[in-house]
């Protein structure tokens, strides 16, 4: 069975998350509005350049007690995704959307 690759993001995504710089100097109180993760790391994303490409938000590796506030490229988490995943099929590249995920702080995230 061959499963086709979609982006981690759909445009509709894409159009209902506040543009970078949207929630600047919000700091924690910022909203999450999407969380992506994969086994070691989450990705808590609370804003997004209009092409989808660029995103902001938290992220934090399972075996750190803390994460941080940063850029994330979601070009490359989709060609990782891509590449290794569906065409290398190598689990340690899954990366998936959280699909019941409710916007909320960012507090409320990482805590």
């Amino acid at each position: 069975m061959t499963t086709t690759f979609k982006p981690l993001l759909t445009q509709e995504d894409i159009n209902s998350t506040p543009r970078l710089y949207a929630q600047d100097g919000q700091g924690h109180n910022a909203t999450v509005h999407h969380h992506l993760f994969c086994a070691a790391i989450d990705w808590f994303i609370t804003e997004i350049d209009e092409d989808g490409q660029e995103a902001f938000g938290y992220v934090k590796f399972a075996n750190q007690e803390q994460g941080e506030l940063g850029y994330i490229s979601i070009s490359e988490l989709n060609n990782l995704l891509q590449e290794r995943f569906y065409g290398a099929n190598d689990l340690r590249f899954l990366i998936e959307k959280d699909l019941h995920w409710t916007p909320k702080p960012l507090k409320d995230c990482i805590n």
